[in-house]
């Protein structure tokens, strides 16, 4: 029997501190190389059992106004996978999201999210299977998911769930993460990207830059080769001028963020940006 009804969660973003495709499987899922890190940018949930019958799911923030509140919501979907393997657990569920990661960014919110809800139920509901389960459930939902359910820093592959953790980057640096108002077509870029071709593995070479914190070499994504939007250009050079020790776009984009060493640099950076009307939030590696 639950002991508690309520719970509340936060949901890590992440960012790409490498990412290039290897190839494309059958299915048409691509293959990636990448090195993942969860930061401190979050979502909040509050989760509540009910004895309604349903799923409900309230969204609120300034990132809300396109969220759907139905199963489009890959939150919902995960509750509604999570029951799927407990089904006499199921009773009513409502869940309260306050959105701060930015949609559409390549931060991984949505992933976020789901793994945040699955984390909770599966606290409110004691463990009730074993944790190899709640991976199997995470992948199910998406290739980030089981990524954002354990955090800190791996180094990733094959469409994302092949994992081997890494240490995570120094705490004491500022990662500035930065939006602009372009929008960039995953598909399009995928696309792009099978035109152009697939590289090779470089594991030895990407985990021995990472592991010697050299980021301005290390930090590479392939999807700015074939983008090319001068928002995204415009941002790095900014932060590259603030000081900043290398700047990315983050997954397929369009956020891009700096690794800074010096805090204040990163705080004037991202009050100016926010002025201009930019999404800008300083923010820390989470392990």
């Amino acid at each position: 029997m639950t002991l508690r009804n309520d719970i509340s969660v936060k949901a890590y973003a992440k960012i790409n501190l490498y990412l290039d495709i290897t190839g494309r499987r059958g299915d048409g899922y691509h293959l990636l190389e990448t090195i993942m890190q969860t930061v401190s940018l979050c979502d909040d949930l509050s989760i509540s059992l009910r004895n309604n019958g349903e799923i409900v799911l309230y969204a609120d923030n300034d990132f809300s106004g396109d969220i759907p509140c139905d199963e489009r919501n890959i939150a919902v979907r995960a509750a509604k996978r999570f029951y799927e393997n407990t089904p006499g657990l199921f009773s009513g569920l409502e869940i309260h999201l306050t959105k701060n990661i930015p949609s559409q960014a390549g931060l991984g919110g949505g992933s976020a999210d789901a793994a945040a809800v699955l984390r909770g139920l599966y606290e409110l509901h004691e463990k009730p299977f074993e944790e190899d389960r709640l991976y199997n459930i995470a992948l199910s939902l998406g290739a980030d998911v089981p990524f954002c359910l354990l955090g800190g820093a791996a180094i990733c592959h094959g469409i994302g769930e092949e994992m081997t953790a890494v240490a995570s980057i120094d705490e004491g640096l500022s990662i500035l993460i930065a939006k602009g108002g372009c929008g960039i077509s995953t598909a399009a870029a995928f696309s792009e990207i099978d035109r152009v071709g697939f590289a090779e593995n470089r594991t030895d070479e990407i985990l021995e830059l990472y592991h010697k914190g050299d980021y301005s070499s290390l930090c590479f994504n392939r999807f700015e080769q074939v983008t090319a939007l001068d928002e995204i250009r415009s941002l790095k050079e900014k932060m590259l001028g603030f000081g900043a020790k290398a700047a990315c776009m983050s997954g397929s984009g369009s956020a891009v963020f700096g690794i800074f060493k010096n805090a204040d640099n990163a705080d004037r950076l991202s009050a100016e940006l926010r002025k201009n009307g930019f999404f800008a939030e300083v923010c820390r590696a989470k392990g």
